[in-house]
């Protein structure tokens, strides 16, 4: 049975894991029932964090502080705010009970005592609609109690960043309900790490996939701090275009004490390329098989270790990708009828996106005047973004994302044949 304020990593249900430990973590837990090389991890529960402070006794206490934070509007305010919330999270007291039972996870994860990486795992991080790629805080290469316990609280701190808070407010995320989850995973002490995109995120093309890796380990590079290669892959041919940078530097798990080190790479490897005909295989079928498992691109970190085996590390949704298509396993349908009488000539592309999106607007409304929740709603974001589509000029429906939305309102049965008979 798992400990009140732990998960070990088991199978749970999707609605549980996201609710307990946040969106990260539940994605993990799919692709390890899936079968890919996950590394070790345990989970520390939202229940932890809301626990820690529920319990503290400060004036203002952090629950007063998480209220105001909801209400400010005024920059300066809102930064002190946010400020003085991530001060009092980086010196919280954590609970005898909460430090025994992560010392009894340690000790069964990793009975070795290696060295673990602390990730955040927030909810709503990563999700469908939003991604926080880079903008929650990793420790990596910790390997003594008290460091763990200060990496804990570093997490939960960072979900308060300036960056973090800003993000929420622009994407109309509520502040009240942050509730961090923590990641305590196996460090895998990477030769090569990387960040893959199993569709093209700048020109939308679902047939490729576009990776970038460095050498030694991949935090600078999810940050965006350090120069990389770059291969573009077919994904039918496999075809690679690499374009390689050159590179002075690489990050190691340090040999000496917590943490990780720089290290100066030699001539030969600065201008080498980081990955292998070999890995570039096995990372296409890695980023084919997880697209293929969620139904739709994915943003991927991937890692090698000394003996050449591929980690995942984490995967979230391409959140700017109008087209998820055939690449991902979605079979698509298209038909112009009843559409055909609205734009009967030639339709330019600036017209269709203007009208693409008057459709996704139109009856995203009416699906909340129908009563519809808006859970529901955001979930079917992809649907009411793509219901139509452009072919040489021609304006088409999508009819898998009409159907799928038709199911959303009471009475599918007979809406269905009102919409068929419409077209």
């Amino acid at each position: 049975m798992s400990a009140p304020w732990i998960h070990d990593g088991r199978l749970i249900s999707a609605h549980d894991a996201e609710r307990l430990l946040g969106s990260k973590a539940a994605r993990l837990i799919r692709l390890v029932d899936a079968g890919q090389s996950v590394p070790k991890f345990y989970c520390i529960k939202t229940e932890a964090f809301r626990h820690a402070v529920e319990s503290d006794a400060g004036s203002p206490s952090l629950g007063q502080l998480l209220q105001s934070l909801a209400s400010l509007c005024d920059g300066a305010e809102l930064d002190r705010c946010a400020s003085e919330i991530r001060a009092r999270l980086f010196n919280i007291p954590l609970t005898h009970d909460l430090q025994l039972e992560i010392a009894s996870s340690q000790e069964r994860c990793f009975p070795n005592r290696a060295a673990v990486a602390v990730r955040s795992s927030v909810c709503g991080e990563d999700g469908d609609g939003h991604s926080f790629a880079g903008m929650h805080d990793t420790v990596l290469a910790v390997n003594d109690p008290f460091g763990l316990f200060d990496a804990i609280r570093r997490v939960w701190a960072s979900a308060f960043s300036d960056r973090a808070i800003a993000y929420r407010r622009e994407c109309g995320l509520p502040c009240t309900e942050i509730a961090p989850a923590v990641m305590v995973q196996e460090m895998i002490d990477a030769r090569q790490s990387g960040v893959l995109f199993t569709c093209n995120p700048v020109t939308g093309n679902v047939n490729e996939i576009i990776a970038s890796a460095v050498p030694g380990l991949g935090e600078e590079l999810v940050r965006g701090e350090c120069s990389s290669d770059s291969y573009v892959i077919d994904k039918q041919s496999r075809h690679v275009q690499p374009q390689l940078a050159v590179k002075h530097e690489k990050l190691i798990v340090s040999g000496n004490e917590n943490g990780v080190e720089r290290v100066l790479l030699d001539e030969r490897e600065q201008s080498a390329g980081t990955l292998t005909d070999e890995q570039l295989g096995l990372i296409a079928d890695l980023a084919i098989s997880v697209e293929a498992h969620f139904g739709r691109p994915q943003d991927i970190e991937f890692c090698f270790d000394a003996s050449g085996r591929l980690y995942l590390l984490q995967s979230r949704p391409v959140v700017n990708v109008d087209e998820y298509g055939p690449a991902a396993g979605n079979s698509l349908v298209w038909d112009n009828s009843n559409i055909i009488e609205s734009y009967s000539g030639v339709t330019s592309p600036m017209t269709f996106s203007f009208i693409r999106r008057a459709y996704a607007i139109v009856y995203h409304c009416f699906a909340e005047v129908m009563g519809i929740p808006p859970r529901v709603v955001r979930e079917h974001r992809g649907e009411f973004e793509n219901m139509l589509g452009l072919f040489r000029g021609r304006v088409y429906y999508n009819l898998r994302n009409w159907y799928r939305l038709v199911q959303l309102f009471p009475g599918y049965q007979y809406n269905s044949r009102f919409m068929e008979t419409m077209m």
